[in-house]
């Protein structure tokens, strides 16, 4: 079964999500804020910070503002699958 180039991109996004939320839900449980672990020694370290807001710190509506926030990456992420997927 050979995967069309939509296919495989789209594959590649969930599959970089799936490890990315993975990767947050495992620091959040296991690690305390300011604490890091060392990957490829200094020059790559997994850091636990907390940012309550989007891009800088900058925030949106409080808690309503983080749920909608949420939403529209959900959302947006969906509209570019859908857009990789369509025939040329």
């Amino acid at each position: 079964m050979k995967l069309s180039k939509g296919s495989l991109v789209t594959l590649f996004v969930v599959l970089l999500l799936v490890i990315d939320q993975a990767l947050k839900f495992a620091v959040k449980l296991n690690m305390t804020i300011g604490e890091s672990i060392p990957v490829f020694g200094h020059w790559f370290q997994i850091c636990f910070i907390e940012n309550n807001g989007m891009a800088f710190g900058m925030q949106f509506g409080g808690s309503v503002g983080k749920l909608a926030l949420s939403l529209f990456r959900v959302v947006l992420i969906g509209f570019i699958i859908v857009y990789l997927r369509r025939p040329i």
